[in-house]
């Protein structure tokens, strides 16, 4: 949740391609505004989420976003009939090394 109140406008927002929803809530809230007032558009939550972390953008997200996340223990499993999977295999074995020190 931001800290102060800001101006929408003023900044770089970004909205997912054709969803609606971000912009009907802000004409809903009185704001006078159009597709072209978000500097970015994208489908991928994921693209969306990273540029809002770097600030290069104002994102609108659902409010469990920003909660906090209790730690909880992580399973990584993998079906034994796959494990002879090259690629499978490379990719748990990458979680199973990464995923530690992240979590």
């Amino acid at each position: 949740m931001p800290e102060q109140r800001i101006e929408p406008l003023k900044h770089d927002l970004i909205g997912g391609g054709s969803d609606t929803t971000v912009l009907e809530g802000l004409r809903q809230l009185g704001l006078s505004i159009d597709a072209a007032c978000f500097g970015l558009r994208c489908v991928d939550l994921a693209a969306q989420w990273q540029s809002m972390v770097a600030s290069l953008v104002i994102a609108f997200v659902a409010s469990y976003l920003s909660l906090p996340i209790p730690s909880q223990p992580v399973w990584l499993a993998l079906h034994r009939e796959l494990r002879s999977s090259l690629r499978l295999r490379s990719v748990h074995d990458f979680l199973a090394a990464e995923l530690p020190a992240r979590l």
